[in-house]
């Protein structure tokens, strides 16, 4: 999508400010809570994810409450923790980038837990845009009913204009599993600060009309 904003009123000049914005499909995750499906417009790209809702579903996540965003979330799982090749990965394309760019990435993530075998181990959830990886701070399994949701946000420059946006969990001990969950992601253009000036004037000639 792009937004062109024409701002005059500086003698005979005319600035144009042109914002990109780049939607992530089903950023709230919602969907039908199933095991072993992520939610529509994400796609399974190593072993599977699952759409679970407030409250867990079979054993995963139990008792976890909706995050800021609320409803349904995405739940990927390290099978046997750190090293380990046997894990989820889900993703979709992302387009509609300005080569060279800012963006920021940002979204709520939990350590979930999973009530069946061995799967309440230490977490990160892996994010990667443009081939890079941003990584979590390590989160610990807080129990059944008190999982804890985080937001985090990451800002990236654009290599080209679509990019394949993943999410992973990473565990953190080995032969122990772990449950990530993820929800709300967003991805929002960064104002260069030439674009933030002409905002600023633009306000400001907006200011003295009135």
């Amino acid at each position: 999508m792009r937004i062109s904003t024409l701002v005059g009123g500086i003698g005979s000049t005319a600035l144009a400010l042109v914002v990109h914005a780049q939607t992530v499909t089903n950023g709230s995750m919602t969907g039908t809570p199933v095991i072993g499906t992520p939610p529509p417009g994400w796609n399974s790209i190593n072993t599977d994810g699952d759409t679970v809702g407030p409250g867990g579903l079979s054993g995963w996540a139990t008792g976890i409450a909706a995050s800021p965003n609320g409803g349904t979330f995405l739940m990927v799982l390290d099978n046997n923790g750190f090293g380990s090749s046997d894990f989820d990965k889900c993703g979709q394309t992302v387009s509609g980038f300005s080569v060279g760019a800012q963006y920021k990435l940002s979204f709520y993530y939990a350590n979930g837990g999973l009530d069946i075998g061995n799967y309440a181990g230490p977490l990160k959830i892996e994010a990667t845009v443009f081939g890079a990886n941003f990584d979590t701070p390590t989160t610990l399994f807080d129990g059944f009913g008190s999982q804890t949701w985080r937001s985090i946000d990451y800002t990236f420059t654009a290599s080209a204009t679509s990019t394949n946006l993943l999410f992973r969990s990473l565990g953190q001990t080995p032969g122990i599993g772990a449950g990530g969950a993820v929800d709300g992601v967003a991805i929002t253009l960064v104002p260069a600060p030439g674009a933030l000036a002409v905002l600023g004037l633009a306000g400001l000639i907006s200011r003295r009309r009135r």
